[in-house]
């Protein structure tokens, strides 16, 4: 349903045919995507009316969908078939008029190799894909901890596919890079804390080049209570703002032990 904020007057009730369910997301666009029967649709909605403009349907086996980014529209997708991938196995760049502009396969590109490359961050009961950071014209990924290119920021342009650039680790140890935040034309990121590395605030310029803000010190001891705040569906996305590093966790304190929140500063 869509309402008016100023009066909250319903301006429009209208699902799509045959379909169950409904997610949205907004920004300079209105998205949604529907399940309908065994598909997943997704659409762009007009605010006032609530018609939708257009429909995408999803590769038929499309277990789960998620909106990336309203604008530019990015979503992601989980295809496969085997029960191997539990979250995205790849994600797909829409046009105005839902067209496929780019896709990105999460996987190694050897279908012999069943391991996942690149950290999405799309959990099954979450919303979005927390591992992902969509500017205007580049999608930023980082390859998972265990791949033979570890730990890399790779930017892609979102209308091609293709990749502009990629940044080498700050860490061959740290157990996971995130990008976070886009920041001007630079991005946020955060190599993670591991038991022997202390975690780190990095950003990169717009050509992948670092500048590092925050490191911790190493040793287990330093990263308590940081370690494992974050896992491979990067429920909470970190969040950098005015040389604070912003950790959130939304378990339950009660059988993880570990807080529900950590700021990180220099001062």
């Amino acid at each position: 349903m869509g309402y008016r904020i100023s009066t909250g007057k319903k301006l429009w009730s209208a699902p799509p045919s045959g379909c169950a369910l409904e997610e949205q997301a907004g920004g300079a666009e209105l998205v949604t995507i529907s399940v309908c029967g065994r598909d997943s649709k997704i659409g762009k909605r007009d605010p006032e009316t609530g018609k939708l403009s257009w429909r995408y349907t999803a590769p038929t086996g499309t277990t789960d969908a998620w909106i990336v980014s309203a604008s530019p529209l990015v979503v992601a997708l989980n295809t496969d078939q085997t029960g191997y991938q539990s979250g995205a196995d790849r994600l797909v760049s829409l046009s105005e008029g839902g067209r496929v502009q780019a896709t990105w396969e999460t996987h190694e590109e050897d279908p012999k190799i069943k391991r996942t490359r690149y950290v999405a961050g799309c959990g099954y009961t979450q919303p979005g894909c927390g591992a992902v950071v969509v500017s205007d014209s580049t999608l930023y990924m980082a390859t998972l901890a265990n791949v033979s290119d570890a730990n890399k920021i790779i930017a892609f342009d979102v209308k091609t596919g293709k990749e502009k650039w990629s940044s080498k680790p700050q860490s061959d140890d740290a157990p996971e890079t995130i990008p976070v935040q886009t920041e001007g034309t630079g991005l946020i990121v955060y190599p993670a804390a591991s038991t022997s590395h202390g975690s780190e605030v990095v950003r990169l310029t717009g050509d992948g080049r670092p500048k590092r803000l925050m490191k911790r010190e190493d040793g287990l001891d330093t990263q308590r209570p940081e370690v494992d705040m974050l896992n491979s569906d990067v429920r909470d996305r970190p969040y950098y703002a005015d040389g604070r590093l912003y950790l959130h966790y939304s378990g339950s304190y009660a059988f993880s032990n570990r807080p529900l929140t950590v700021v990180l500063t220099t001062t």
